[in-house]
């Protein structure tokens, strides 16, 4: 690859030339190293400096602005929801659930519940992961709007069509934290009938679900409004589908 301006993003600027793939890997090895040696040498101020953030970013959390997001029961997709919660969990943020019925912001909340306390170590990363980011308008000389060089915006939320009401202030609720990394949902159950059953388009889990019925050789209809529908069917197997995908 052939350069022909001065790179000036760079701590030694670097002037136009011929870039090799060896270079790139040295420069990789070279900044490697270097992370691991200044670990080494300043391996009890990293780990006070990790231990301090996160005591930061829970006394940040505990003041509010916000307080917590709380994930009503009542979602679009149960399916998706728990995916969403499930994506939380892996990146290390706690999620709880509650033990009875509260109220927030003058809101009221069911029993089961999920909350998400700011309160916590990785309060940076919630936060990004739950607030919208908001894209500059750029525009280059012509007046032309720039195209982002990488995300614009990675909000879970949006991305995922999951509903959550962000509180503020502190209040009172009774929870248990959450443990498992796939964060469980309250699972469904069909009930026999006489000629067909149908599947809400409203859940991506459908889609999973009548695959796996065209899989077994099923015949899937679909209505006009979109949902799916089978002519009566195996009924273990969709329990067995229902209990999968809620």
């Amino acid at each position: 690859m052939v350069n022909t301006g001065t790179d000036i993003f760079l701590p030694l600027p670097w002037e136009a030339g011929e870039s090799h793939f060896r270079g790139a890997v040295d420069y990789m090895l070279t900044a490697s190293m270097g992370v691991l040696n200044i670990a080494a040498d300043l391996r009890e101020k990293w780990l006070f400096d990790i231990f301090r953030m996160g005591r930061d970013a829970i006394e940040a959390g505990e003041k509010g602005g916000p307080y917590a997001y709380v994930v009503p029961n009542d979602q679009w997709d149960l399916y998706e929801t728990g995916k969403f919660l499930s994506v939380l969990r892996k990146g290390g943020i706690e999620v709880h659930r509650s033990k009875r019925a509260f109220k927030a912001d003058g809101k009221n909340y069911d029993k089961g519940t999920h909350v998400i306390f700011a309160g916590q170590a990785f309060r940076p990363h919630l936060m990004d992961m739950m607030e919208p980011q908001n894209y500059p308008e750029l525009k280059d000389a012509n007046g032309a709007p720039k195209v982002p060089y990488d995300l614009a915006g990675w909000t879970l939320t949006l991305q995922m069509g999951v509903s959550v009401d962000r509180i503020e202030k502190p209040f009172k609720v009774k929870t248990q934290l959450v443990e498992l990394l796939e964060v469980p949902m309250p699972s469904g159950t069909v009930s026999k009938g006489k000629r067909r059953y149908v599947l809400s388009q409203k859940s991506n889990a459908a889609l999973i679900a009548v695959n796996e019925l065209l899989g077994d050789g099923v015949d899937v209809y679909r209505k006009s409004d979109g949902d799916f529908f089978i002519e009566n069917g195996d009924i273990d197997k969709l329990n067995d589908l229902s209990k999968a995908y809620n």
